[in-house]
C-alpha cells in the first residue's frame, strides 16, 4: 500500500512540477505532449521527460491513469501503445 500512495504522488509531483522560486508548472495540452520534470531535490542533471495524453472532450470529469516506464526511459513507447485505449475508455 505504501508503494501505491509513493507511486502516487511521484506521478502527481511530475503531472503538475514541483514548483520552488522561479519554476513554472507545466501546462499539459489536449492530445499528446511532453514536458520535462526537473527534481530539485534530487538529481537535478538528469531531467526526466513525462509524456501525456489528454483525449479531446476529455476534461474535466475523465479519470487519469498514470503509466510507469522501466529504466529505458522509454515512456513515449509506452505512452503510443496506450492512446488508442485512452480514446476508447475515456481516461487522461
Amino acid at each position: 500500500m505504501a508503494v501505491r500512495i509513493l507511486a502516487a504522488v511521484v506521478a502527481g509531483a511530475c503531472l503538475v512540477g514541483v514548483a520552488r522560486g522561479g519554476d513554472t508548472i507545466p501546462v499539459v495540452p489536449i492530445g499528446k505532449s511532453s514536458f520535462e520534470f526537473i527534481d530539485h531535490r534530487g538529481d537535478p542533471t538528469r531531467p526526466v521527460t513525462v509524456w501525456t495524453f489528454i483525449p479531446e472532450g476529455c476534461l474535466p470529469d475523465c479519470p487519469l491513469q498514470y503509466v510507469f516506464h522501466g529504466v529505458e526511459r522509454n515512456g513515449e513507447e509506452y505512452l503510443d501503445n496506450w492512446i488508442a485505449l485512452a480514446k476508447a475508455e475515456r481516461f487522461m
